[in-house]
């Protein structure tokens, strides 16, 4: 048995649809949906937008210059939506929509056609122009960018790409910082007691820096892998990680640190120092760091490195560990034969610790650390470093500068003034 009804809407029935009592004797669904699907096709492909693909040479010509590959002839043609003829024509490429290409073209075509639109120049504002952009595509973006030779217009973008940071000059570059309610811009063209040249070298060199809120600016490629292990170890004791908190890290550069860690202090950025103290005469250029510009610094006992630090507070069995470290990368007999004076014995190539003093301890991270034949001075073996030592955090004492340091650093981290 069916129910059928009769009323005031009987025109239903006088139509194909799924309503219509017409259905009980023919299912007209797929019939339908080919008919009008052909049809639609038919009125698309026959509308004439001639005049409109005049334009089809121009986008060809600003595909090839902005890097999107355009294969035939882009035509102007009626949208199909949900088999519905839409009151909008869009650009085609072999019967394709080229709404359906990928972000990275659509936003490159778009960013061409605003320049090109008129010789009377053109200003542009991009969000994020690394979006859906590989490198080699943001850098040639750019390059074509400075190649107009528009007499007005601007273009103004903005950016998180290290890579888009590197590409540009200083001059080009403007930090924004907003703190409390209050935005602030700085010129990196235009920065007291810096000179061009310093500034375009720190841009290429550590254009990630930028990108942060704060910065821990690390002397070294060690300190910068001691760091990485210290975020592991932050994320899995505390549960955050330093970038939740806006921090990241910049290599310094020995001599250049506090000269640029004065630098990003002076852009707006929360700056610490993370250093040695195996230099004389820099005392001052600390307590001015601090005084002057708020930058703090996290450093060891006087005269000693962060290697002579860790071997000094370490225990002697964390000290094999570290050791073994630089035989893996180094071999057997290189490590041992620097370490002929001390008491160790090797043990299926292995340093085995025998009775050592703690400034023996500290003699190996002062031998780690010589020049043209260092241990540990690039960033995965610092990082390697680190991932012992805090692996076995708890067997360190509090009482060391080791364990001190580093907890002020953590400090540091979670206290985002």
């Amino acid at each position: 048995m069916t129910v059928g009804s009769v009323g005031s809407n009987c025109e239903k029935d006088m139509m194909w649809n799924r309503f219509s009592v017409l259905q009980k004797y023919a299912n007209s669904k797929g019939v339908l949906r080919d008919v009008f699907t052909n049809t639609l096709r038919k009125a698309a492909d026959s509308a004439d937008f001639h005049k409109l693909d005049e334009i089809s040479e121009t986008i060809s010509l600003v595909g090839k210059k902005y890097g999107v590959e355009l294969s035939s002839d882009v035509k102007s043609k009626l949208l199909i939506q949900n088999n519905i003829l839409a009151s909008s024509v869009g650009l085609f490429e072999d019967g394709a929509p080229l709404s359906q290409r990928g972000l990275g073209s659509q936003r490159l075509l778009s960013m061409g056609l605003n320049i090109n639109a008129t010789s009377e120049g053109t200003l542009l504002l991009i969000d994020e122009i690394e979006a859906g952009l590989e490198p080699y595509r943001l850098r040639s973006l750019i390059n074509e960018f400075r190649s107009k030779s528009i007499p007005s217009g601007q273009i103004i973008m903005t950016t998180h790409s290290p890579v888009v940071v590197a590409e540009c000059t200083n001059s080009e570059l403007l930090i924004i910082q907003s703190k409390n309610g209050v935005t602030t811009s700085f010129s990196l063209h235009n920065i007291e007691g810096q000179t061009n040249d310093v500034i375009q070298k720190e841009v290429r060199r550590n254009p990630e820096a930028f990108l942060c809120k704060r910065i821990i600016v690390c002397e070294g490629k060690t300190e910068i892998g001691f760091v990485r292990a210290l975020d592991d170890y932050v994320s899995s004791k505390y549960y955050y990680r330093m970038a939740c908190e806006g921090v990241g890290t910049a290599l310094g550069g020995g001599t250049e640190l506090f000269n640029f860690a004065t630098f990003l202090a002076k852009c707006g950025y929360g700056v610490c120092i993370l250093m040695d103290s195996d230099l004389d005469g820099i005392d001052d250029l600390k307590r001015m760091a601090k005084e002057t510009h708020n930058i703090d610094i996290f450093d060891w006992d006087k005269g000693n490195s962060i290697e002579e630090q860790i071997f000094f507070d370490v225990s002697e069995l964390l000290v094999e560990e570290l050791l073994q470290i630089a035989v893996n990368s180094k071999g057997i007999d290189s490590i041992s034969s620097k370490l002929t004076e001390l008491p160790i014995c090797i043990e299926d190539d292995k340093v085995r610790i025998l009775e050592i003093s703690a400034e023996q301890k500290r003699m190996i991270g002062t031998i780690s650390k010589q020049k043209k034949s260092e241990w540990y001075k690039r960033i995965d073996l610092g990082e390697q470093m680190g991932e012992k030592i805090f692996v076995n955090w708890d067997s360190i004492s509090d009482k060391t500068t080791l364990y001190r340091t580093i907890t002020n650093l953590v400090d540091w981290v979670k206290n985002n003034d």
